[in-house]
């Protein structure tokens, strides 16, 4: 039978270490269904052990110990243990986090169901891999909209606001996608409502060097209004106030 102890600093760090491949389980004297494994090699994890409303007995891993402090531990249990009062299951909850998408799987989603609308997927590739890669291996539910905006603020500040507001469209862009119309994601959108950095605008002038890769779009541009409203305004040398009588304005 497990032995059951006050969980502090000094008690677990005191505890004997088991015999090689054994390893031996304390229940916190404090917190119900909270204990703690220690390995012969010195690993320690908190986890939870209790039955469901099911009848079965179901463990959570909780974290190890020391970088899940015994605080954290406890009010980890305390939550599992409402939600089991409450007829919930904490180890499907469990096993659903761990089926979670991470960021990175979403870009990658994002990229293959937008391929045939992604004429230039290297700056969408650039955009992420610069300014949204280190959270790639987080699950979406770990993205918080305070710190999307903190991200939004030091890209503006070290990067530009312009910079800014392309990576924090990217994965506003990416979110509702995956909520709104490919159902592939329930929770919430962290880079809703973030306030966009107001931009200056600016006239821009075709370089020459631009002119075939611009001339070759336009001829791929399926929408023949358009194309031609663009190359009758080019010919013409039109402003596009001045194309009304033409019926394009």
């Amino acid at each position: 039978m497990a032995t059951s102890i006050n969980f502090t600093k000094a008690a677990i760090e005191a505890l004997p270490l088991p015999s090689p491949g054994k390893r031996n389980t304390y229940l916190d004297a404090k917190i119900s269904g909270l204990q703690l494994r220690i390995t012969s090699n010195g690993i320690i994890t908190f986890s939870v052990y209790r039955r469901t409303k099911g009848g079965g007995p179901g463990r959570v891993t909780v974290g190890r110990y020391p970088a899940t402090t015994i605080e954290q531990a406890r009010r980890k249990a305390a939550e599992i243990n409402a939600s089991i009062a409450g007829g919930g299951n904490p180890a499907d909850r469990a096993r659903a986090a761990r089926r979670e998408m991470t960021l990175d799987d979403l870009f990658n989603e994002y990229m293959t169901r937008r391929a045939a609308f992604n004429r230039r997927p290297d700056k969408p590739q650039a955009n992420y891999r610069l300014y949204l890669s280190h959270w790639g291996k987080r699950k979406l539910s770990t993205l918080k909209h305070e710190e999307v905006d903190r991200l939004h603020k030091k890209i503006g500040r070290e990067n530009g606001i312009v910079t800014a507001n392309i990576a924090i469209k990217l994965l506003h862009v990416m979110f509702n996608k995956a909520i709104n119309e490919w159902r592939i994601w329930s929770g919430e959108n962290p880079a809703h409502g973030i306030q966009k950095f107001p931009e200056q605008s600016r006239d821009r002038f075709l370089q020459s060097d631009e002119l075939p890769r611009f001339f070759k779009a336009l001829a791929e541009e399926h929408n023949d209004i358009m194309r031609d409203y663009f190359l009758l305004s080019l010919l013409t040398g039109a402003r596009r106030s001045k194309c009304t009588g033409y019926g394009m304005g």
